[in-house]
């Protein structure tokens, strides 16, 4: 039996036993993550532009939900059903990709899918800090950001494996999406067994000085991991400073700009690098090590120059590789050492990420007092999906438009511009004073 904190009377969560139904859900979202374009193009064989609207489709779905789900969870004060809905809702929908026999079949699947498993994001964090004493909480969130990453490498490389072992074919696609099915249901289950309902209900209007990194950044799209959500309550506080609305619509350009390239960029590998299968596996395997890798990195590196400097630092360097890209797209560079330094620099974005994320929820944390910090970071997770659903069909457009090269030039310039637009942003907050760091990586 775990121990209960003296003070407080709260379960402390000792060990990772309690976060093993949430490393199989990261499981079965690895394994699927990067079969949208393999699917669309490879087993439908449809054209890029409907990856860009499936992307945005399923990405939609899960806005008004996630919103929902987590209202309706501090509504009723209740958390578990909610993750073991979510886990349960999740997998079976899963079951019903064997009918996926045209784009618009797909498409309802993995919405309703998204659906369901929205469910488990926006309580899945308060569950676990209900459990916590508050001292430990940034140890438990950072254990458990550390297993759900854990999870979403190891689906990525049983992904990757099982290509290997089974000789690959189209087929084979609906067989991965069978299989996380089982392993969502299977999270569901152990969620169910082995995490208790909170002895205590926390609103989240109280928890404004914790949140959630995002250790990858297409991780279904949307975090596996949200405290702050925006509520109908919220109307009644005070409004935000015009200078936190302008870094909030900047964040969502950004991420609009970086999803320019990242929503064609798997479809650029498989119709012009001609990838298969396992190159596309490892190609986000990469990206996501490279993402954990860096998370711990980060933290201390916010902290030791500022998060202004590492966030336009960690932009610039975003833009060089998208730069580069564009250019091997635009010469029709091929072949094996193509394909190796397009997984390599691909790899190297997802651990620039870690410093984007964290350097962004840095400077919004440090931008707003206490009372409408939690409303912040709602927004902050909310436009920055709005800007990955734009960006995906205008990434998909424009990719059968102007081809892949000039797709990826566009977003060299969008994240130039909108690297502008934030640090424009940022100097409203803070006028010349500087930024502090005190990044919490909870």
């Amino acid at each position: 039996m775990d121990p209960v904190d003296s003070r407080s009377g709260v379960e402390t969560i000792s060990g990772n036993k309690w976060f093993t139904g949430y490393f199989f859900s990261n499981l079965a979202s690895g394994i699927i993550s990067p079969l949208i374009p393999l699917y669309v193009l490879l087993y439908l064989h449809m054209s890029v532009f409907y990856v860009g609207v499936a992307s945005a489709v399923i990405s939609a779905a899960s806005v008004p939900f996630l919103i929902f789900w987590g209202n309706l969870s501090d509504k009723f004060g209740r958390r578990k059903i909610f993750i073991v809905f979510g886990f349960l809702g999740g997998g079976t929908s899963l079951f019903g990709i064997v009918m996926a026999t045209n784009i618009w079949t797909f498409v309802g699947i993995l919405a309703l899918f998204q659906v369901a498993v929205m469910a488990s994001v926006p309580v899945s964090t308060m569950i676990i800090i209900e459990n916590s004493s508050k001292e430990s909480w940034p140890t438990v969130m950072s254990r458990f950001n550390m297993v759900a990453a854990a999870g979403n490498v190891t689906g990525l490389a049983a992904g990757a494996l099982s290509i290997i072992w089974i000789s690959a074919h189209t087929a084979f696609l609906i067989d991965l999406y069978l299989v996380a099915a089982v392993i969502y249901i299977i999270a569901g289950v152990l969620v169910q067994i082995m995490i208790p309902e909170p002895a205590r209900n926390l609103p989240r209007h109280r928890l404004s000085g914790i949140y959630s990194i995002r250790l990858t950044e297409k991780l279904r799209y949307f975090p596996s991991t949200m405290i702050h959500i925006i509520s109908p309550g919220t109307r009644k506080e005070r409004s935000l400073p015009v200078g936190v609305w302008s870094f909030l619509i900047s964040a969502s350009v950004l991420m609009f700009a970086f999803q320019i390239f990242f929503v064609p960029f798997p479809a650029y590998m498989i119709d012009i690098q001609k990838s298969s299968d396992f190159i596309i596996y490892m190609m986000y395997l990469g990206n996501a090590i490279f993402g954990a890798f860096t998370y711990g990195l980060s933290g201390a590196a916010v902290n030791e120059f500022g998060p202004r400097k590492i966030l336009i630092a960690s932009v610039l360097v975003r833009a060089v590789i998208f730069g580069i890209t564009s250019i091997i797209a635009f010469e029709y560079i091929l072949g094996n050492t193509t394909v190796l330094a397009l997984i390599i620099m691909y790899s190297v974005l997802g651990g620039i990420w870690s410093l984007i994320s964290i350097s962004q929820l840095s400077i919004l944390s440090n931008g707003v007092n206490a009372k409408v910090k939690g409303k912040a970071l709602g927004y902050y997770n909310s436009l920055t999906g709005v800007g990955q659903i734009v960006a995906a069909v205008a990434a998909g457009y424009l990719s059968i438009t102007v081809g892949y090269g000039a797709t990826f030039g566009f977003s060299v310039i969008s994240v130039i511009a909108a690297a502008a637009f934030v640090m424009w942003s940022i100097s409203l907050i803070t006028g010349k004073r500087k930024v502090p760091g005190n990044v919490a990586t909870a």
